[in-house]
């Protein structure tokens, strides 16, 4: 066991598309009957399994045949894209402070910039590609609202190009 220690994070390595995780899948073993009760309604109720093919189940019988978590039902049982990171939700302010959503956070912020009345916010949702997160550098070289130049108002306002030195 010590050689072949197991990960516990093996499911959610098998998500990413960089392979982190270098050891061989966790084999498990289970005895015959455990078997014979999954695919032929047998009367064996031991839901045992291990990780070496040498201890006995609850009814005494050897687990010794080797099988596999099912990568795809292992893999996508949460039905979620995401592996390590859950989807997480952020705000963005125009002068590119980051800052996680939450009751006291967005109040501190519009207490800042002095927004008293609900009615002068607007909500935008915007999804960030490679694109979107490049345009928000080149305008914070031109403009002192990077954000709302860059993302929000990308289709009215051209960002202007910062000049080059000789």
């Amino acid at each position: 066991m010590l050689l072949r220690q197991k990960n516990s994070s093996e499911v959610l390595c098998r998500k990413l598309e960089l392979n982190i995780d270098d050891a061989d899948p966790t084999k498990y073993y289970v005895c015959y009957d455990f078997l014979c009760d999954k695919y032929m309604f047998c009367q064996h109720k031991s839901a045992y399994f291990g990780y070496s093919n040498n201890p006995n189940c609850s009814y005494g019988k050897l687990m010794n045949i080797e099988t596999f978590l099912s990568n795809k039902k292992a893999v996508d049982n949460d039905g979620l894209d995401e592996a390590f990171v859950k989807g997480i939700m952020l705000i963005v302010t125009d002068v590119l402070q980051i800052m996680p959503i939450g009751t006291e956070t967005c109040f501190t912020h519009l207490k800042s910039l002095d927004i008293k009345g609900r009615d002068l916010l607007d909500e935008h949702v915007v999804h960030v590609g490679v694109d979107e997160a490049l345009r928000p550098l080149e305008a914070s070289l031109t403009s002192k609202f990077a954000l709302t130049t860059a993302i929000i108002n990308s289709n009215n306002v051209d960002i202007k190009k910062p000049k080059q030195e000789k």
